[in-house]
């Protein structure tokens, strides 16, 4: 698979124009990890449980910045995308994060409907309007797709959107008999994304594959391929690290100037668990929670070490602290949140 979506892109195809759809999550993870680590091509899940944009170190500090002067106007010849770029590089974040690219592509979109580039309809903007535009684009999961990336994605995350080429895994669908006229459905969704090219591809006998037209549809056997020994990929959440850990509380200066693919380690810990580190030094610890789920992977504390590039930074996350009566905010720091990409 990884070789046709290689083969997308070298013929032109916009990276996020390229979906890979499946049935489950855990299905997604082998095709990840093969993408990023043998063809160096970078994915982007879209997903429901998507850490939210304006918890991110690098959006809390562009909101900091415009709170500070909510009255300024930007005026019709400047655009809210260059006023977001003059920011990142002053304050050294790389344009390429994907949090920033993010953030630049919301500001391309305000710019649009604001009229930008067109003398004639050309408005200028409130700073306030900006703010509340940010937070209007948080959980919108469209507008986190990074046009460098291959969407990964599942049939039920995928509904209302397109893509100009759709790899769908058609493993996973049930075919029990009060569940096929939904799982078929479900298979049409996910095959109905795609604008241009469709591909089936699967490792065991589909019935819904063989109810396609192979004439209209490529369908690609993978029946008796070995995959490599051992892939993983985990994008971890909020929920898999020790928010309260004292380390991560201490590395408040560490932290903030880590940025989203910096290389991390996670080693092992006298007492079955996993220490986050950044040039060796110690900067969080993962939950008991992310434990269990790498030991479900065969990934143990007494056994395994992760390899250099194995594990990098997802997300910056600000984590807050509360008055549960009153909501005031009581304390807040930064987290690391891990990805893990393993393909041996």
């Amino acid at each position: 698979m990884k070789d046709r979506v290689k083969e997308g892109v070298d013929n032109g195809i916009e990276p996020s124009q390229i979906a890979i759809i499946a049935r489950r999550w855990d299905l997604l993870d082998k095709e990840r990890a093969l993408l990023e680590k043998k063809a160096g091509i970078p994915t982007n899940a879209l997903q429901g449980k998507e850490i939210s944009l304006v918890r991110n170190l690098v959006t809390q500090l562009l909101l900091q910045e415009l709170e500070s002067s909510p009255d300024t106007i930007l005026p019709s010849d400047k655009s809210v995308k260059s006023r977001f770029e003059e920011f990142f590089i002053k304050i050294k974040r790389d344009l390429a994060e994907p949090t920033v690219k993010r953030l630049i592509k919301i500001a391309e979109i305000i710019d649009t409907e604001r009229g930008y580039g067109n003398e004639n309809l050309a408005q200028p903007i409130v700073t306030s309007e900006i703010i509340t535009s940010i937070y209007e684009f948080n959980d919108n999961p469209e507008h986190s797709i990074d046009p460098d990336a291959v969407v990964v994605t599942t049939c039920h995350s995928v509904k209302g959107l397109e893509f100009k080429h759709v790899i769908l895994l058609a493993d996973g669908f049930s075919h029990q008999s009060h569940e096929i006229e939904q799982e078929r459905r479900l298979f049409y969704v996910a095959m109905t994304r795609a604008k241009e090219k469709l591909l089936l591809t699967y490792t065991r006998p589909s019935k819904f594959v063989t109810e396609t037209d192979p004439n209209n549809y490529p369908v690609e056997n993978n029946i008796g391929i070995i995959p490599p020994q051992l892939i993983f990929y985990y994008d971890m959440t909020p929920k898999d690290v020790y928010l309260g850990f004292e380390a991560t509380k201490s590395s408040q200066d560490i932290i903030m100037k880590l940025k989203e693919g910096d290389l991390i380690d996670l080693r092992a810990t006298l007492k079955d668990n996993w220490k986050v580190c950044y040039n060796n030094q110690i900067i969080g610890l993962l939950s008991r929670k992310a434990v269990t789920d790498l030991t479900g992977k065969n990934i143990n504390t007494n056994s395994f070490k992760f390899k250099p590039g194995e594990v990098t930074v997802r997300n910056i996350y600000r984590h807050i602290e509360s008055n549960e009566i009153t909501g005031e905010i009581t304390d807040e720091w930064y987290v690391v949140i891990p990805r893990i990409s393993v393909c041996r």
